[in-house]
């Protein structure tokens, strides 16, 4: 019961202080009490807002008046301009300032002289291809022995072919480097010939179509039991030529 009864306490203090209004200014009622006016005064900021405006519009007032009996004097311009040779000069004597009037006159054209100019040439240099020189190889190979017991003929253009020929001659050892992008390798097996026999590799002998080798095989004329196996091997500058072998005659 004390509860409720502070609520509605407390309820009926609120009522009574929104019936009432705003609190009141304490500051003037206090100068109120001490002028001896109950009601608040009328000066406020609104009257000082209102005098100031008064004040700045009764300023313009007089300005504008001022200004309006006492116009200015116009300023005469008393210099006269100097006389000009290109053409006659119009001399203003209203009392506004006058500005000259100068008669325009026909534009000058100067002729620039012409300059001669020089043909230019341009020079086009070309670059002189030189053709790459391939030193020969004088490296040969040439026996009396051989594995290879048939007669044959061989140009050789590639590493395999020609280590499959070195290792057939019945060499143990590696076969030598060729550089077969250069190079190729000719050769003859002259097959089982008498003791003696001699078989050679001649110069090559460069012609319109291809380059032709030739060979020559020396064998004497005594017979012997046992026969050898003779060859020779040489290394060419490979060219876009088909390479031949052709055998010559020992007779004179």
């Amino acid at each position: 019961m004390t509860d409720k009864r502070w609520a509605k306490e407390a309820r009926s203090h609120r009522q009574a202080l929104k019936k009432a209004g705003p609190p009141p200014n304490l500051f003037m009622s206090r100068l109120s009490r001490q002028s001896g006016v109950s009601r608040p005064s009328t000066r406020g900021p609104w009257g000082v807002l209102f005098l100031l405006v008064a004040a700045i519009g009764a300023a313009y007032w007089a300005y504008t008046r001022y200004y309006t009996l006492h116009p200015t004097e116009p300023i005469v311009n008393s210099q006269a301009p100097l006389p000009s040779q290109d053409g006659p000069v119009t001399i203003s004597t209203s009392t506004e300032p006058s500005i000259p009037t100068v008669t325009p006159q026909p534009p000058v054209v100067v002729a620039k002289p012409v300059v001669p100019v020089a043909p230019v040439i341009a020079v086009l240099q070309t670059e002189t291809v030189v053709p790459r020189v391939i030193e020969p190889d004088s490296r040969e190979w040439r026996g009396a022995i051989s594995s290879i017991k048939e007669s044959r003929t061989v140009i050789l253009r590639g590493r395999t072919a020609w280590r499959t020929l070195w290792t057939e001659m019945g060499n143990a050892d590696e076969a030598p480097r060729v550089n077969f992008t250069d190079y190729v390798v000719v050769g003859i097996f002259a097959g089982p010939r008498v003791p003696g026999s001699d078989v050679s590799l001649r110069d090559p002998r460069v012609t319109e179509q291809s380059v032709i080798v030739s060979y020559q095989i020396a064998e004497p004329s005594a017979a012997a039991s046992e026969p050898i196996y003779p060859y020779h091997l040489r290394i060419l500058v490979h060219g876009e030529k088909t390479v031949r072998l052709v055998q010559e005659s020992t007779k004179p």
